[in-house]
């Protein structure tokens, strides 16, 4: 008997420092997260994190290097 592949579909999930990672879809997500919006496979949402985040410092980092102070 051929067996069933069984495919997990995960979110694309955002936290408050839009840092973003993926989360199997239905479980629930830690505290801070919230979905971005995009969901598939894990190959399809890290390639979507890929496109879509470009910005790797936190929002404090950036606002310390706008002003020239140290963190």
């Amino acid at each position: 008997m051929p067996q069933k592949t069984v495919t997990t579909t995960y979110d694309v999930v955002v936290d408050d420092e839009d840092h973003h990672s993926i989360w199997e879809n239905g479980r629930p997500l830690p505290d801070g997260w919230r979905t971005q919006g995009f969901s598939g496979a894990r190959e399809d949402c890290v390639r979507h994190i890929d496109e879509v985040w470009t910005q790797l410092r936190s929002p404090e980092d950036l606002t310390h290097l706008r002003k020239g102070t140290p963190q």
